[in-house]
């Protein structure tokens, strides 16, 4: 049985697929393209992990300064008594849709298929691939994670994917 099995070994040879079915490099200058390619999806991958650790600095400074209580969440109607169930729920329903909570929810969804699509360009065993996004992860934490003012530098316990 002769099958067409991508190498389970780290390689020089031109891969037959990377992520997608009609991304195939046929040639040297294919293989560079997408090495860059996916030097470019570790940078945006590091790029997105401080902004999102900015935005939620940010949300919890703004939290901070308000005082906690129910009357720093959004109300919930005045017909339903404060203190019920229903209130409760209203209440939390609008806490968990708030614009900055929904798009850190984006980020985080776009976060996740990044780095699952640079573990499975690894998968690929491309000596080239896999160079192009340690060199990416690196210059992307050199360009974002520079500073350690900032709140979460080091925070590994949000590290995704590595």
């Amino acid at each position: 049985m002769d099958m067409d099995m991508m190498p389970m070994y780290f390689h020089f040879d031109l891969p037959s697929h990377i992520l997608f079915k009609t991304w195939s490099p046929q040639t040297t200058g294919e293989m560079v393209g997408a090495a860059i390619a996916v030097f470019c999806l570790a940078v945006t991958y590091e790029a997105l992990k401080l902004g999102r650790q900015i935005l939620h600095a940010n949300e919890a400074k703004n939290k901070r300064r308000r005082t906690v209580s129910t009357e720093s969440l959004p109300a919930a109607p005045a017909d339903i008594p404060h203190g019920s169930v229903k209130h409760d729920l209203v209440s939390t329903l609008r806490a968990m849709f708030r614009w900055m909570h929904l798009l850190q929810t984006i980020l985080h969804g776009i976060q996740f298929v990044i780095g699952y699509w640079l573990m499975l360009a690894a998968m690929t065993f491309s000596v080239w691939l896999f160079i192009g996004m340690v060199l990416g992860t690196m210059f992307g934490y050199f360009l974002f994670h520079w500073n350690p003012a900032n709140d979460g530098y080091m925070n590994l316990q949000n590290d995704h994917c590595h």
